[in-house]
């Protein structure tokens, strides 16, 4: 019996996406994306991993209008322990709150495993594992620990290592969360939206270098705030983004920048993570709001 992730307008359902395809698409895609940073198996699992539920006949109905709202994500999350039982960092298996959020954001222990225990309920995992059967060849292979994508982050003076280990932990997950978010919305995007993806892809052809943005940034920056007058508080941000570019030259490692309201942060921020990057010929910045 063919299964779907997502349903279509014909009745005989030649325009629906079977879940099939939609598993191997985001599997592949949040891989290229993670291997950047070395997590690629772990985001392909993730990939492969994240619609397990829609594999549930309740879910099936559910896209014919014959069933009501349900939760497709608890199962993947279920799936990843099952699954990946050797692959526990730091007490826990980091697919499983990647796969349960994908839709709801990254939540706190609780309310995973309280996801988790409703779906148990009602799907025992013996059930789970038959209804995901024809699909686990899509999976990594079980012991991916070997290739964890540990970061490797310098040690602040002022930070134990454990507080390294969890921060380590905790960037690490939101990148491959990152990876497999942005890979589901779009595989549903070629999907539902054929034309926008098409233009997508064709914007992401002429992508800037960091050097270009830089260039950009610089220019802005010199023409916004050419004719500003000498007061302290300009004085002051100009010092503090001098110091910043300053230190954009150093090798890479964690750097913190403590400037209140007002001070020019943003830009100061943005100014140097890129030159960072071009000093140690990394091809991105990510900019995210913690």
């Amino acid at each position: 019996m063919t299964k779907y992730a997502h349903s279509g307008l014909l009745p005989d359902k030649s325009d629906w996406q079977t879940l099939e395809d939609h598993l191997h698409e985001v599997s592949r895609m949040a891989g290229e994306f993670a291997a950047p940073f070395d997590a690629g198996p772990w985001a392909e699992a993730a990939g492969a991993l994240h619609d397990a539920g829609k594999a549930y006949p309740e879910f099936q109905l559910r896209l014919e209008g014959k069933y009501p709202a349900f939760d497709h994500s608890s199962a993947g999350a279920r799936l990843a322990r099952l699954v990946y039982p050797k692959n526990q960092i730091n007490e826990g298996n980091p697919l499983v709150p990647i796969v349960s959020g994908h839709h709801t954001g990254l939540q706190n222990n609780s309310e995973v495993e309280g996801r988790i225990r409703l779906d148990s309920e009602t799907h025992p995992d013996d059930d789970l594992r038959d209804e995901f059967a024809a699909y686990e060849t899509m999976l990594p292979p079980e012991d991916i620990s070997t290739r964890r994508a540990l970061l490797p982050l310098r040690r602040p003076v002022d930070c134990r290592r454990e507080e390294l280990a969890t921060f380590n932990m905790f960037t690490m997950e939101r990148l491959i969360f990152s990876s497999l978010v942005d890979a589901d919305w779009l595989d549903t995007e070629r999907v539902r939206s054929p034309e926008n993806y098409e233009v997508r892809l064709a914007a992401r052809e002429v992508q800037c270098t960091v050097e270009q943005l830089l260039e950009r940034l610089v220019t802005y920056r010199s023409e916004r705030f050419s004719g500003a007058p000498n007061t302290p508080v300009n004085s002051a941000r100009a010092e503090m983004l001098e110091r910043a570019c300053q230190l954009a030259d150093s090798p890479t490692g964690i750097f913190l920048l403590d400037m209140p309201t007002g001070s020019g942060k943003t830009l100061t921020s943005l100014e140097f993570a890129l030159r960072h990057a071009k000093k140690n010929h990394q091809t991105r910045v990510v900019y995210s709001h913690l």
